[in-house]
């Protein structure tokens, strides 16, 4: 019952600090931790936890390409590819660290040169955000 109620308060006082910080939370992190080559398409991701509260995530994630000023899920040589994704939940720990890689190749996509964006949804005590990774791709 009490850690009920004082898991309830925390709720409510994280939910504050996320209003007042306009609803930015740089406290999850993700970064692309190899070289992502066009013949490989493989990425191989970091997530960081610098909360004091667990973190949830899934395996699905979006990737877009940069091209013509704007970011995009539909670009040549994409078209016709979509995954679908056993999502299971990975707990992320209190100041905790998540490392995971995904084989575009295995799915028959490689990617061409061009910027992108690897990004994806979790879920903590400050509600549901996104964490995006930009990285390169070059020949």
């Amino acid at each position: 019952m009490f850690s009920e109620i004082l898991s309830r308060i925390l709720t409510f006082f994280m939910s504050i600090i996320l209003l007042l910080s306009g609803g930015k939370n740089d406290r999850v992190q993700m970064k692309i931790v190899n070289t992502v080559t066009s013949a490989e398409s493989r990425i191989e991701y970091e997530m960081t936890n610098k909360t004091g509260f667990e973190v949830t995530t899934g395996e699905s994630f979006t990737l877009e390409k940069y091209v013509d000023g704007e970011w995009t899920t539909d670009w040549p040589g994409i078209e016709g590819h979509s995954v679908m994704f056993n999502d299971i939940a990975c707990i992320i720990l209190p100041y905790g660290t998540h490392k995971d890689s995904f084989n575009l190749g295995r799915f028959g996509v490689f990617l061409d040169e061009g910027q992108y964006r690897f990004s994806k949804e979790y879920h903590s005590v400050y509600g549901v955000g996104t964490v995006s990774a930009v990285f390169t791709v070059s020949e």
